[in-house]
């Protein structure tokens, strides 16, 4: 590009009074993953995806995080919005890091561990949340006044046990700043009821 639409935003944003938060897509990333299939998430069926990243890949991480690193360096911007900071669902991820990874610390269970796997539904909560840590530190050290936030799923027993997002705990532990709930929907009484678990959830 002859000019920076990403300075433009963030320079006319400031003008109007307005926070630019910059958006980024974790773990899915539809064009990183068919270009990299050893990044790739892979399915309890060992089937490798065509849109999503594993999270616990450390180049996976290392990539994502200079992403966000170059943005909160270059511009000006309020927040950084992580989106896609999950997994798809708890069939994934059974791909060759996550087995090496599982197999050296948990050699009492076998590869691969149910997806209902108590132990293994930890695991992958803890790999998300320690992604969001590190990013947070990242961000302190570039600049202490620029917020985290994260797009989460509207239901948290989903989000905490399907997704791998264990909100409550980033909520109570202040590891973002703020959530934004997914509560997409044109139903009132539904709309209703999943802000009530939400707030429940977060106190």
């Amino acid at each position: 590009y002859r000019w920076d639409p990403l300075k433009v935003a963030v320079e006319e944003a400031h003008k109007f009074g307005l926070e630019l938060h910059a958006w980024f897509c974790v773990f899915r990333d539809i064009k990183l993953a068919p270009e990299r299939p050893d990044w790739a998430m892979v399915d309890v069926n060992g089937v490798v995806s065509s849109e999503w990243v594993c999270p616990m890949n450390g180049e996976v991480r290392k990539y994502m995080k200079s992403l966000i690193g170059e943005v909160a360096l270059k511009y000006d911007v309020d927040g950084i919005h992580l989106d896609y900071i999950r997994f798809p669902n708890r069939t994934y991820c059974y791909c060759n890091v996550c087995r090496e990874n599982w197999m050296s610390e948990h050699p009492e269970i076998p590869w691969p561990p149910d997806p209902t796997e108590p132990e293994w539904i930890k695991v992958r909560q803890r790999i998300i949340t320690s992604f969001i840590k590190e990013t947070r530190m990242m961000l302190k050290g570039i600049n202490p006044k620029i917020r985290l936030s994260a797009a989460v799923y509207p239901i948290p027993e989903d989000a905490v046990n399907n997704r791998m997002q264990n909100y409550p705990e980033w909520a109570e532990r202040g590891v973002v700043d703020f959530i934004t709930p997914m509560t997409y929907t044109n139903v009132p009484c539904q709309f209703g009821d999943w802000l009530e678990k939400i707030l429940k959830a977060v106190k």
